[in-house]
């Protein structure tokens, strides 16, 4: 199993997991494009390359980590959908014709693109405009070509790009920051938002209404409200990992949702956290921090994450 980290830097580097709380570095590159860092970045389910997207560029890279590092193989997308710098990038979770699809994203223009393989070549199959301000994250559902988006107008939309219609909209009353997917009830998703103590929210798609259970953290005075850890799911779908950007990783059960505190919480970074991520088919979370430039590794055995950081 591998994994991919992007440094602050814009050094991608590709990971294989050797054990629960063991990895070694298989390859790296340098993701810096005309002085430009990543932005976002998505790994194809598919072949596992890699599409990077960059703030102040509307250009898209693909790039390959396969094999050593002279194997590896960078692409450019030679078609422009976004009249200013990419921000958000995401695979959606199902096929369309047989082929990956991925969405992006841009805060000025609130344009959403997804994009198909046409002909062995990613081509625009199709883009909407329906935030009236920033796009803040997007994802996508299960089983469905439906792209979940939120933004700073306090709104999340769900749309089907196949169909090319809005399959369902809901006020969230709050600025949205992010949002993730359950892998496991793929109607269910989390909305981050810039609430002081209930930051983390529900909507099923079904529902017209997100605040279906609410739970979250108290955020400190010196915090920024806007710097946040993205939240991410574990493969079983019970666990949420999210949070404030400092040395603490938060971990909810979403079993106990009401609770105003996290189930877990653990501290073995010297910096903060700007990251977290679960392993798709095992119960690994990996952490990375700014600062201590360290990467954790942590194996849930029963109710508690065991594990420790790798320089």
């Amino acid at each position: 199993m591998y994994y991919v980290i992007c440094s602050y830097e814009g050094i991608l580097r590709k990971w294989e997991l050797t054990s629960d709380t063991k990895a070694k570095k298989v390859v790296s590159f340098d993701g810096v494009y005309k002085g430009s860092i990543p932005e976002d970045f998505a790994i194809n389910p598919v072949d596992d390359s890699i599409v990077l997207v960059y703030g102040n560029k509307e250009t898209l890279r693909v790039v390959s980590l396969t094999g050593e590092e002279q194997d590896i193989i960078v692409e450019e997308i030679a078609e422009k959908n976004h009249d200013t710098g990419v921000s958000c990038v995401a695979f959606l979770r199902c096929k369309m014709n047989n082929n990956p699809v991925f969405v992006t994203s841009d805060k000025k223009s609130h344009r959403i693109v997804a994009w198909g393989m046409v002909e062995r070549t990613w081509t625009n199959v199709g883009s909407y405009k329906l935030h009236s301000s920033a796009i803040t994250g997007i994802c996508g559902l299960f089983d469905q070509p439906v792209v979940v988006s939120v933004g700073r107008d306090q709104r999340a939309i769900a749309y089907d790009i196949k169909k090319q219609s809005t399959l369902r909209e809901a006020p969230v009353r709050a600025d949205c920051f992010a949002v993730a997917a359950n892998p496991i009830d793929y109607r269910l998703l989390c909305i981050q938002t810039g609430d002081d103590e209930r930051q983390l929210k529900y909507w099923d798609v079904r529902s017209k209404e997100t605040a279906n259970a609410m739970f979250g953290w108290k955020r400190s005075k010196d915090s920024q409200k806007t710097a946040l850890v993205k939240p991410a799911w574990s493969p079983s779908g019970l666990l949420l990992s999210c949070g404030p950007a400092e040395e603490k990783v938060r971990v909810f059960d979403i079993r106990y949702c009401s609770a105003k505190n996290p189930s877990i919480t653990f501290s073995d970074h010297s910096g903060k956290v700007f990251k977290v991520a679960w392993a798709p088919t095992c119960s690994v979370l990996v952490t990375t921090s700014l600062n201590d430039k360290k990467i954790g590794l942590y194996s849930l055995r029963g109710d508690v994450l065991r594990g420790d950081v790798l320089r």
